[in-house]
């Protein structure tokens, strides 16, 4: 029997809601993100479009999974958190939720709700051993090492970003730090760069663009940065190939559609950094569309049938 699950998916710009059944999304509804108002305001909005889609889709599942930014813990708490979302830091999502929707409430990370959901319905269906890489705004992973999500003590497994790259300059990182493959590799960290060699500020697909058609006046730039970022991606995917020896590692994210320069750079950065046993592993792209939600639907199925 067919067994629906409400999922949400937290994002920086936007809420993605779902219905999900089977491992597929049969519904879906999307709001703007109220990144500044607050963690009131962006549970309220997650909440109102979480019981639109229940109410839309005739469901009855009382099941609600959510994936979202930031650092989560075990209680559903966000333990870490950038300044994408105002005052998220703190805020029970379980709790809050449950309170809001009337729904029992399970979350985590959204990078390990997409790691999940392409693991059991995705790319890395058969493999018991995977890396799933989310490259976009940000660049994070999540891990699946013999059949099981490592979250880590804390939920902080899978940061890949901030892996210290040898040889980098010092952008600044997100963190804080400096050196780490997110300041380069990410979507927002091609943006700093591009705009620090050009004054000119481009979003990353535009300088993805730019870097994939000669005649662009930027070409030249574009495709320095995309080198870099590329090299950097690779090297840190190295990284962690040398450490957990996973079978496959999965592409997700929009920095990912970079096109030739930047896989092409990524492959040089892998294989200057991993060591022979390792440096063939597959890389290959994502298969969801909605993997966070299909993800994060899944994770609360094996949760509350484990209590």
């Amino acid at each position: 029997m067919s067994e629906d699950t409400l999922a949400i998916d937290i994002g920086g710009t936007k809420i993605v809601a779902g219905l999900v059944r089977d491992g597929q999304v049969v519904a879906t509804e999307i709001c703007p993100t109220p990144s500044q108002e607050g963690r009131e305001a962006i549970l309220d909005a997650a909440a109102k479009l979480a019981l639109s889609v229940k109410r839309s889709s005739g469901s009855e599942s009382d099941l609600l999974g959510v994936a979202s930014a930031g650092v989560i813990d075990q209680r559903g708490r966000v333990i870490y958190a950038t300044d994408s979302l105002k005052d998220w830091l703190g805020t029970d999502i379980n709790s809050g939720l449950a309170a809001k929707t009337g729904l029992q409430t399970v979350s985590l990370n959204d990078v390990h709700a997409h790691a999940w959901g392409e693991y059991l319905f995705g790319g890395g269906r058969g493999y018991q051993n995977l890396i799933l890489l989310a490259v976009g705004t940000g660049l994070g992973a999540g891990l699946i090492l013999d059949g099981s999500l490592l979250r880590g003590a804390n939920g902080v497994a899978g940061h890949l970003g901030h892996i210290d790259i040898a040889g980098l300059p010092p952008q600044p990182c997100s963190c804080g730090k400096s050196g780490h493959a997110e300041a380069v590799s990410s979507g927002a960290g091609m943006q700093r760069c591009f705009y620090r060699s050009t004054g000119v500020n481009l979003s990353g697909s535009q300088i993805a663009a730019a870097a994939s058609h000669a005649d662009n006046e930027y070409h030249q730039q574009a495709k320095a940065t995309v080198r870099n970022a590329g090299y950097a991606l690779g090297r840190a995917i190295a990284c962690m190939l040398n450490v957990v020896n996973p079978e496959l590692v999965i592409l997700t994210g929009s920095v990912t559609r970079a096109g030739r320069v930047l896989g092409e750079s990524l492959q040089e950065g892998l294989k200057a950094s991993a060591i022979d046993l390792v440096a063939e592993t597959p890389v290959v792209l994502g298969e969801l569309e909605n993997a966070a939600l299909v993800g994060a639907a899944a994770w609360a199925r094996r949760e509350t049938n484990e209590r």
